[in-house]
């Protein structure tokens, strides 16, 4: 039984995976119907075990650590927000410390993902350089604008991929 929280996360991420990689986008109806399981099966935690204070500061902690983590990586849009709502998600079900180690691995396992694809698509010199004109504009302005604006299909990236990865990597460690 102390599974089915872990079973429940990892096919809600599977599910908003695949509807990113459809779509391009994960629903809210997802994410938020996650948070609600996550807060349910904290609840169940306290009914069995107490601790309501406990669980409730890990259910708040875990979905707001990726927003305080990631708040400017979305301000600049270099990051969905279906994706730190996603990571929002997966902190509810296991808290703060736990959010905070996937950001981490999902962080690595997108820069490795990234680089094999722009290998792959043969743009690493083109999206460095798109990097760079981005920065140094935003810079110059004081007025950083969205860093997805203009770019192309080659240069979209799926980032719950790298989520789900660090997700793994979190529960095999």
């Amino acid at each position: 039984m102390a599974n089915l929280p872990i079973f429940l996360l990892l096919h809600l991420v599977g599910f908003a995976v695949v509807s990113d990689l459809i779509d391009g986008r994960i629903p809210n109806v997802l994410t938020f119907s996650g948070i609600l399981c996550a807060a349910a099966t904290r609840v169940g935690c306290c009914i069995a075990l107490g601790g309501a204070g406990s669980q409730a500061l890990a259910l708040l902690g875990g979905m707001l650590v990726p927003l305080a983590l990631l708040a400017v990586l979305l301000a600049l849009h270099m990051i969905g927000g279906g994706d730190v709502k996603m990571l929002a998600m997966i902190g509810a079900f296991l808290g703060p410390r736990a959010a905070f180690w996937i950001i981490l691995y999902s962080l690595y396992a997108g820069a490795a993902i990234s680089l094999i694809l722009m290998l792959k698509r043969r743009n690493l010199i083109a999206r460095l350089h798109y990097f760079f004109c981005y920065l140094a504009d935003s810079l110059r302005t004081g007025r950083p604008g969205s860093y997805d604006k203009g770019g192309s299909r080659d240069a979209r990236f799926c980032y719950s991929v790298p989520i789900a990865v660090g997700l793994i990597i979190y529960l095999l460690r």
